[in-house]
């Protein structure tokens, strides 16, 4: 499977790591949303597996819910952070 396509089992981790973070950090999705500068709508398509979160997106959730942004993006399907070349357009 090539980098950036979203599979069920994707999905279905990402989902259940974030709804787990959600609620260590005591946050609403609407929290979130507001954190991550997105409306609530969007970040219930992720929650759904309906949507894949974008890279930037990614980024923004685990900047928001303070977990590994290495993690979040692999359960996501993107590049690992030690692949360099997916990653020169962002900011460290």
């Amino acid at each position: 499977m090539a980098y950036g396509e979203w599979s069920q089992v994707q999905a279905q981790r990402w989902t259940e790591f974030v709804w787990q973070s959600l609620h260590y950090a005591e946050m609403s999705t609407g929290c979130l949303a507001f954190a991550v500068g997105t409306p609530v709508d969007v970040v219930g398509r992720w929650l759904d597996g309906k949507q894949q979160p974008s890279i930037e997106d990614c980024l923004a959730v685990a900047r928001a819910l303070g977990v590994n942004r290495s993690r979040l993006l692999e359960l996501a399907g993107h590049p690992p952070l030690s692949d360099a070349s997916a990653y020169r357009d962002f900011a460290a």
